[in-house]
């Protein structure tokens, strides 16, 4: 629901907006961030996030193609030595249940890779 990053949100406003004082201790104007800073969200519109909205650059993204995605997905589980059983059909059922979401399907997959070192573990 974004009500715990309500005070994160307010923290970096507070940065944004932050002057650094000169010598005697007056404001100058300039202000203290020099670097990006760069926000990830699913729903840019969150309450949680309405501070900062004045202040930021917005980017849409679309989610990758399905099938990319899969095919990533497959190429991670080679790299990582590991494999799913059914192939490509459970994972394009992830993708499509974590609606394109990589890291969604990312985090599954390495749950799912815990438990089975641990189901293969305990038949040891």
């Amino acid at each position: 629901d974004g009500a715990d990053a309500r005070q994160s949100m307010e923290a970096l406003v507070g940065i944004i907006k932050a002057e650094i004082p000169d010598r005697r201790g007056k404001r100058r104007g300039t202000t203290y961030l020099r670097r990006p800073i760069i926000l990830i969200c699913n729903h840019k519109y969150s309450p949680a996030l309405r501070s900062i909205l004045p202040y930021a650059r917005q980017f849409d993204v679309r989610p990758p193609d399905p099938e990319r995605t899969t095919a990533r997905l497959k190429a991670v589980l080679a790299a990582e030595r590991l494999s799913v059983v059914s192939g490509g059909t459970l994972l394009r059922r992830l993708v499509e249940g974590a609606g394109g979401d990589v890291r969604s399907c990312l985090h599954s997959l390495q749950f799912a890779g815990a438990r089975a070192r641990e189901m293969s573990a305990r038949r040891a």
